[in-house]
Parts: structure tokens; sequence; C-alpha cells
């Protein structure tokens, strides 16, 4: 039996009203559910915020879909204390970076990378004591690395310290202190500095506090394909 269009009008406006009140919700609190979109093609990797499942911090998950968004499996490893802060997408490869929070203050920033010719991950360690990740960027003709970070000291109940550059000239792997420094650059002649976040990549974007994954279609326009969070990310069981 065809239902009545008022009634259909009625469930489109309710069904509107509830993903206003996620996303709403979602932007009231500034809890992002992910703060990082990579996409090629119909392969999709959120780094997505799980539920915090009663331990202290809710843990950072990358999540893949590989048909377009329609189902989401976990991969990569899970970052139980640590915030992403840094994204580069290069094509090929997806470099982020960020530093385990546990206990306070910000330590041990590391490096991770993803690369799709063989879907494998890798991460390293930057520096292996209390500091602070200000930026970091990849040097275009050698491949290397520049991490700009405070090394953290605790003076009159205050956490501060000079900045040092950190730099690895193997991928990532291993990394050494080059200098100290007096500032961070925003940009420089042979550097792709990473973003803060990304929230775009090729036909896919996050967007309302990282609440809605859309894909542009043959039309042109943005088309919702996925409400945050999943199942997955609120889950508990192992």
């Amino acid at each position: 039996m065809k239902m009545p269009s008022n009634r259909l009008t009625m469930r489109a406006m309710a069904a509107a009203s509830a993903i206003a009140m996620i996303c709403s919700f979602c932007a009231a609190q500034g809890i992002p559910f992910a703060n990082g979109i990579w996409a090629r093609g119909d392969l999709v990797i959120l780094f997505a915020r799980l539920s915090s499942c009663g331990a202290p911090y809710r843990p950072v998950q990358p999540l893949v879909s590989t048909g377009g968004g329609e189902t989401w499996g976990v991969t990569g490893p899970l970052l139980e204390s640590s915030d992403l802060e840094y994204f580069l997408d290069t094509g090929s490869e997806l470099f982020t970076a960020g530093e385990d929070i546990a206990e306070g203050p910000a330590h041990d920033p590391f490096l991770l990378i993803y690369r799709a010719t063989d879907n494998a991950w890798q991460q390293s360690e930057i520096y292996d004591q209390a500091s602070e990740l200000l930026g970091i960027a990849r040097e275009t003709k050698t491949g290397g690395f520049l991490a700009w970070v405070r090394h953290l000291e605790l003076k009159n109940d205050d956490w501060s310290g000079p900045i040092f550059l950190h730099r690895s000239l193997d991928g990532g792997k291993t990394w050494s202190v080059v200098r100290k420094v007096r500032r961070v650059p925003r940009r420089a002649p042979g550097l792709r500095f990473f973003r803060e976040h990304l929230d775009q990549s090729r036909s896919w974007r996050l967007t309302k506090t990282g609440s809605r994954a859309e894909r542009r279609q043959d039309d042109g326009k943005w088309h919702l394909v996925t409400i945050l969070p999943l199942p997955i990310q609120k889950g508990c069981s192992n």
C-alpha cells in the first residue's frame, strides 16, 4: 500500500531534525567524531574518536571503508590516549602526526604513515620525553621530515621550554635533534607543511564538526553518505 505523501514528508522532516540534533550536540560539545578523512575512489579512511568505555581518554582509531562508506571496519593502530594534530596527503601516502596526552603534560610525539600501495601502517616516535609538537613538514627533494618540538620542563608549577628542530632522513623511522630554534615557520622553500585538519580528500569531505561524511557526486553536488558516530565508534566490546 502506498504511503500518503504527507506522512512521507513528516518522516523526512523527523529524520532531518534528528540529524540536526546530532550535529548540534556535537558542535556544542566541541567534540569531533572524526578530524581527518582520506579517500581514493571507494576506499575511505576516517580518523575517528571512539567511546571511552570507562577509560580516562577517548581513543583514536582509523576506520576504513572499501565500499564507498556503506560498511566500516578497523584499520591501523589504536591510539588509546593520543591526539592526531597534523595531516599531509601526498597522493599514495598519508602522513599524520600527534602526541600522547596521558596524565599530562604532552609527551612522545609520533609520526604515523599509511601507504595505499601495500595497505601498510608505520608508526615512529619523534621524541621520547615531555614535549609539545608545534609543527611538522616534509622535504620535497629528499623525502625527509622536519619536526619542531618544544622540550617541556616544569618550572614554577608551569610547563615550558625551548623549541628544538628534529629531523628524520630515513622516511620517519628514526629521528635526531638538529638544533635549538626561536620559532616555527609557517612556510619555507622546499618544504610541505602538515595541515592541522584534513577535512577534505578528493571527492570526500567532513562537515559539521566531523559528524558527517559527504561525497561529491557526478552532478557536482555534495551528498550525505555517513553520519557519525558510527556503531563501531560507540561499541565497547573487544
